[in-house]
């Protein structure tokens, strides 16, 4: 076989112009990946636990990517304490720096994000917006026994008079957002040394701490924003899906649908997809259960519930389960995001809805009620076609008895099983000898 050799040098050359372009794409790429560029990471809504790991990921994720800088647009009436003090944990283990932007316009850094603000390297906030109102209260919202409430205003004031000392804000008055439930405008905020500058956007946030210097880890470093692109960190979507499951009226439907499900697959086995829907829901529940602060004492109330449900549905009728269990499931499920609870910073959204309870709970007791009847109308069936069926009765085998099969009687199919063990075939006639519940024992007859 005999080649071509100019023929192959130009496929050689072809092959090393392309290596070589693509070299040179990739190494443009990695330049553009490589750039260093301001990140923006949203905090909006309740601050829950949920929130507290995506932040964490985010920043992370900024400083891999090559982020110079991470700034934290804040939009929250609060969240729970706990999760609170794992956010700053997060802003201060940070190893580039945290802008805290309250933004855009109209936006609050309310109850616990008061807190978040304070722990940034820099505090700024958009005209018409507010921080403060951040005296510790009960998970429903409400003001607590004065005693727990001392306790939990002089924890909380002390851990925000730290914060705000360690990045240089006026200490005194971040701690009257906390002893006097104190609210500040942006312009009050500044006045009063809250906060360090205010912005109108982030175009503008940039430019003004172009030079500014701050610490990290004791370390002065001065900032260059002058040619920083913005750059948006997105949860990834479990992130956010289960930050969608984080919200007591989700956590309750789903307990709900579960209920039923479970319920449904206990009296009418073998259908599989209502016990499966029912397991799932429920596990999705406990997944939200586990991002909120919960009562644990009203989940244990609706287990209760559920328990008096079943038995209910199998009495069939009696009544007292279910209307105890109902009662159990409604009380269980106000005290699962409130009652006992431990005092927090939260401002309002950690309580289920009112209305979506009062739904849920008629949902459940119509179920129960159609479950109820749907097993008394079957055991009535079960009785009246029973006593259609007496002994020495004749039958004729649907299939082989071997020892087990079918056969018609009444204008019915039943299960039968040869008395003798022996094999009856198909189309023969039999006599009833004896009833087992819904089985026939038969004997082959000449009939």
């Amino acid at each position: 076989m005999r080649v071509n050799l100019n023929s192959l040098k130009v496929l050689v050359s072809t092959i090393c112009i392309a290596v070589a372009i693509l070299l040179i794409f990739a190494q443009i790429t990695s330049a553009q990946e490589n750039k260093p560029y301001a990140a923006t990471v949203s905090i909006s809504g309740m601050i829950d636990k949920a929130e507290a790991r995506i932040l964490d990921k985010s920043i992370r994720t900024a400083y891999e990517t090559n982020a110079s800088l991470i700034i934290l647009l804040i939009n929250t009436p609060g969240g729970d304490l706990e999760s609170t003090r794992k956010m700053v944990a997060s802003i201060y283990s940070s190893k580039i720096p945290v802008i805290t932007y309250v933004w855009p316009s109209g936006s609050q850094a309310a109850s616990a994000g008061t807190f978040l603000l304070a722990a940034g390297h820099f505090a700024v906030m958009a005209p018409s917006t507010n921080v403060g109102a951040a005296t510790p209260v009960s998970i429903t919202g409400e003001d607590l026994p004065p005693t727990i409430s001392n306790k939990a205003t002089q924890d909380a004031s002390s851990f925000l008079r730290s914060i705000a000392k360690n990045r240089g804000h006026n200490v005194d008055a971040y701690e009257t957002t906390v002893t006097q439930s104190k609210s500040y405008t942006e312009i009050e905020a500044i006045d009063a040394g809250l906060i360090n500058m205010i912005s109108v956007d982030t175009e503008q946030l940039l430019k003004k701490i172009d030079g500014k210097t701050i610490q990290i880890d004791q370390v002065d470093l001065i900032l260059d924003t002058s040619n920083l692109e913005i750059q948006t960190i997105k949860p990834l979507f479990l992130d956010r899906f289960l930050q969608f499951l984080s919200n007591p009226n989700i956590a309750l439907i789903l307990l709900a649908i579960g209920f039923i499900g479970i319920l449904i697959e206990l009296i009418n086995p073998g259908g599989f997809v209502a016990g499966i829907t029912g397991i799932a829901a429920i596990i999705l529940a406990l997944v939200a259960l586990g991002n909120l602060p919960v009562n644990w004492m009203g989940m244990l109330l609706i287990g209760f519930a559920g328990i008096l449900f079943y038995i209910e549905v199998q009495v069939s009728g009696l009544g007292i389960a279910g209307l105890i269990g109902g009662a159990l499931f409604i009380v269980g499920s106000i005290l699962l995001f409130g009652g006992f609870s431990e005092p927090d910073i939260n401002g309002p959204g950690f309580m289920a809805n009112t209305w979506i309870l009062v739904v849920i709970s008629t949902i459940i007791g119509l179920a129960i009620i159609i479950l109820v009847k749907s097993s008394l109308d079957a055991k009535k069936n079960q009785y009246r076609t029973h006593e259609r069926v007496s002994l020495g009765q004749v039958a004729k085998t649907i299939t082989d008895l071997n020892p087990e099969g079918t056969v018609y009687i009444s204008g019915e199919e039943w299960s039968a099983v040869s008395e003798t063990g022996s094999l009856i075939e198909s189309n023969s006639s039999v006599v009833i000898t004896n009833k087992d519940k819904l089985i026939l024992k038969v004997r082959k007859t000449d009939l």
